[in-house]
Protein backbone atom coordinates (compact mmCIF):
# COMPACT_ATOMS: atom_id res chain seq x y z
CA UNK A 1 0.00 0.00 0.00
CA UNK A 2 3.06 2.47 0.60
CA UNK A 3 6.17 2.81 0.91
CA UNK A 4 8.84 4.39 2.83
CA UNK A 5 10.45 7.10 1.63
CA UNK A 6 12.62 9.52 3.76
CA UNK A 7 10.65 10.13 7.05
CA UNK A 8 7.27 10.16 5.30
CA UNK A 9 4.87 7.87 4.19
CA UNK A 10 4.58 8.25 0.12
CA UNK A 11 0.73 6.36 -1.03
CA UNK A 12 1.33 4.65 -3.93
CA UNK A 13 -2.43 5.13 -4.56
CA UNK A 14 -5.37 7.94 -3.29
CA UNK A 15 -6.45 6.71 -0.13
CA UNK A 16 -9.62 7.99 1.62
CA UNK A 17 -9.15 8.76 5.71
CA UNK A 18 -13.07 8.37 7.43
CA UNK A 19 -11.72 11.09 9.62
CA UNK A 20 -15.05 10.78 11.69
CA UNK A 21 -13.71 7.71 12.57
CA UNK A 22 -12.56 7.90 16.51
CA UNK A 23 -10.81 5.01 16.48
CA UNK A 24 -8.48 5.71 13.97
CA UNK A 25 -4.97 6.17 14.81
CA UNK A 26 -4.85 9.29 13.70
CA UNK A 27 -8.10 10.80 14.49
CA UNK A 28 -7.86 14.77 16.01
CA UNK A 29 -10.98 16.64 17.57
CA UNK A 30 -11.25 19.15 15.53
CA UNK A 31 -12.08 21.77 18.22
CA UNK A 32 -8.86 21.81 19.86
CA UNK A 33 -7.18 22.99 17.04
CA UNK A 34 -7.07 26.87 17.34
CA UNK A 35 -7.48 29.17 14.34
CA UNK A 36 -4.74 30.40 12.67
CA UNK A 37 -6.31 33.87 11.72
CA UNK A 38 -6.58 36.66 13.75
CA UNK A 39 -10.41 38.14 14.69
CA UNK A 40 -10.79 41.75 14.53
CA UNK A 41 -10.76 41.84 18.69
CA UNK A 42 -7.71 40.07 18.55
CA UNK A 43 -6.02 42.43 15.97
CA UNK A 44 -7.59 45.35 18.13
CA UNK A 45 -5.62 44.15 21.17
CA UNK A 46 -2.40 43.13 19.52
CA UNK A 47 -2.20 46.97 18.38
CA UNK A 48 -3.32 48.04 21.71
CA UNK A 49 -0.60 46.35 23.51
CA UNK A 50 2.02 46.57 20.85
CA UNK A 51 5.07 48.01 21.97
CA UNK A 52 5.38 51.46 19.63
CA UNK A 53 8.26 53.15 21.56
CA UNK A 54 10.97 51.78 19.09
CA UNK A 55 8.84 53.22 16.31
CA UNK A 56 8.54 56.47 18.06
CA UNK A 57 12.10 56.83 18.85
CA UNK A 58 13.04 56.70 15.29
CA UNK A 59 10.76 59.17 14.44
CA UNK A 60 11.63 61.88 17.72
CA UNK A 61 15.35 61.14 16.18
CA UNK A 62 14.72 61.75 11.92
CA UNK A 63 13.69 64.83 10.35
CA UNK A 64 11.27 63.73 8.08
CA UNK A 65 8.12 65.84 8.10
CA UNK A 66 4.66 64.59 8.22
CA UNK A 67 3.13 64.79 4.47
CA UNK A 68 0.93 67.56 3.36
CA UNK A 69 -2.53 66.46 2.56
CA UNK A 70 -5.00 68.64 0.77
CA UNK A 71 -8.78 67.94 1.74
CA UNK A 72 -11.82 69.95 0.42
CA UNK A 73 -14.68 69.97 2.35
CA UNK A 74 -18.41 70.90 1.89
CA UNK A 75 -20.37 71.88 4.95
CA UNK A 76 -23.43 73.38 5.30
CA UNK A 77 -22.89 77.17 6.91
CA UNK A 78 -24.45 77.30 10.92
CA UNK A 79 -26.14 79.55 12.31
CA UNK A 80 -23.88 80.47 15.03
CA UNK A 81 -26.37 82.89 16.84
CA UNK A 82 -28.53 80.11 17.56
CA UNK A 83 -25.34 77.99 19.21
CA UNK A 84 -25.00 81.35 21.32
CA UNK A 85 -28.37 81.80 22.72
CA UNK A 86 -28.49 78.41 23.55
CA UNK A 87 -25.26 78.23 25.22
CA UNK A 88 -26.57 81.42 27.29
CA UNK A 89 -30.09 80.06 28.14
CA UNK A 90 -28.69 77.06 29.56
CA UNK A 91 -25.91 79.00 31.13
CA UNK A 92 -23.50 76.04 29.43
CA UNK A 93 -25.01 72.93 31.47
CA UNK A 94 -25.87 70.20 29.73
CA UNK A 95 -29.90 69.53 29.04
CA UNK A 96 -29.27 65.89 29.86
CA UNK A 97 -26.02 65.41 32.51
CA UNK A 98 -26.65 69.36 33.75
CA UNK A 99 -22.74 70.32 34.69
CA UNK A 100 -22.16 66.79 35.88
CA UNK A 101 -19.73 66.10 32.63
CA UNK A 102 -18.76 69.02 31.54
CA UNK A 103 -15.72 70.98 32.74
CA UNK A 104 -14.84 74.55 33.40
CA UNK A 105 -12.58 76.23 30.61
CA UNK A 106 -10.00 78.42 31.23
CA UNK A 107 -12.46 81.60 31.77
CA UNK A 108 -14.48 80.13 34.00
CA UNK A 109 -17.63 79.09 31.94
CA UNK A 110 -18.67 75.57 31.48
CA UNK A 111 -17.35 73.92 27.98
CA UNK A 112 -20.68 72.89 26.24
CA UNK A 113 -21.61 71.90 22.95
CA UNK A 114 -24.51 71.94 20.41
CA UNK A 115 -25.71 68.67 19.29
CA UNK A 116 -28.72 68.87 16.38
CA UNK A 117 -31.11 65.97 16.98
CA UNK A 118 -31.56 65.48 13.47
CA UNK A 119 -28.27 65.91 12.25
CA UNK A 120 -27.84 68.68 9.52
CA UNK A 121 -26.02 66.38 6.76
CA UNK A 122 -29.46 64.36 6.78
CA UNK A 123 -31.45 67.34 6.42
CA UNK A 124 -31.87 68.32 9.56
CA UNK A 125 -32.93 72.67 10.33
CA UNK A 126 -30.33 74.46 12.09
CA UNK A 127 -33.09 75.73 14.04
CA UNK A 128 -34.06 75.93 18.04
CA UNK A 129 -36.40 73.20 17.61
CA UNK A 130 -33.64 70.72 16.47
CA UNK A 131 -30.95 71.75 18.48
CA UNK A 132 -29.60 70.96 22.42
CA UNK A 133 -26.82 71.76 24.43
CA UNK A 134 -24.78 68.69 25.92
CA UNK A 135 -21.52 68.32 27.13
CA UNK A 136 -19.01 66.41 24.89
CA UNK A 137 -19.13 63.11 26.51
CA UNK A 138 -23.25 62.78 26.16
CA UNK A 139 -22.79 64.89 22.60
CA UNK A 140 -20.22 61.71 21.49
CA UNK A 141 -22.81 59.32 22.83
CA UNK A 142 -25.52 61.00 20.90
CA UNK A 143 -23.42 59.71 17.74
CA UNK A 144 -22.38 56.79 18.26
CA UNK A 145 -23.69 55.09 21.21
CA UNK A 146 -27.35 53.31 20.61
CA UNK A 147 -29.98 55.90 21.08
CA UNK A 148 -33.68 55.50 21.15
CA UNK A 149 -35.98 57.56 18.74
CA UNK A 150 -36.56 60.96 19.73
CA UNK A 151 -39.76 62.10 19.25
CA UNK A 152 -40.25 66.10 20.11
CA UNK A 153 -44.12 65.95 20.56
CA UNK A 154 -43.40 63.51 23.43
CA UNK A 155 -42.15 65.94 25.98
CA UNK A 156 -43.83 66.73 28.96
CA UNK A 157 -43.37 69.31 32.11
CA UNK A 158 -40.10 70.13 29.76
CA UNK A 159 -38.48 66.84 29.93
CA UNK A 160 -37.95 63.69 27.31
CA UNK A 161 -36.53 60.58 28.37
CA UNK A 162 -34.63 58.77 25.89
CA UNK A 163 -32.42 55.84 26.22
CA UNK A 164 -28.26 55.81 25.16
CA UNK A 165 -26.98 52.10 25.61
CA UNK A 166 -29.79 51.13 27.53
CA UNK A 167 -29.87 53.49 30.01
CA UNK A 168 -32.71 55.78 30.69
CA UNK A 169 -31.84 59.40 30.43
CA UNK A 170 -33.60 62.62 30.74
CA UNK A 171 -33.65 65.79 28.24
CA UNK A 172 -34.48 69.30 30.13
CA UNK A 173 -35.83 72.25 27.95
CA UNK A 174 -35.86 75.64 29.54
CA UNK A 175 -39.58 77.12 29.07
CA UNK A 176 -38.56 79.38 26.53
CA UNK A 177 -36.64 76.69 24.23
CA UNK A 178 -40.12 74.18 24.46
CA UNK A 179 -41.77 76.93 23.36
CA UNK A 180 -39.79 77.23 19.87
CA UNK A 181 -39.91 72.77 19.78
CA UNK A 182 -43.86 73.35 20.12
CA UNK A 183 -44.69 75.80 17.67
CA UNK A 184 -42.11 74.18 15.05
CA UNK A 185 -44.07 70.98 15.92
CA UNK A 186 -47.48 73.42 14.65
CA UNK A 187 -45.70 74.11 11.71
Amino acid sequence: MFQNTAGYIDFKSKVLIDTADKDWPFYFDAKTVKNQIKTEEEKEEDFVFEDTSPKLEELEQSDAQPDFIQRIYKIRQRNSQIVKNLKKLYKGKCQISSDNLTFKRKNGELYSEIHHLIPLGDNGSDSYANAIVVSPLIHRMLHYANVSPIDLSKIIDNKLKITINEKEYVITWHADHTKTVKKSLKD
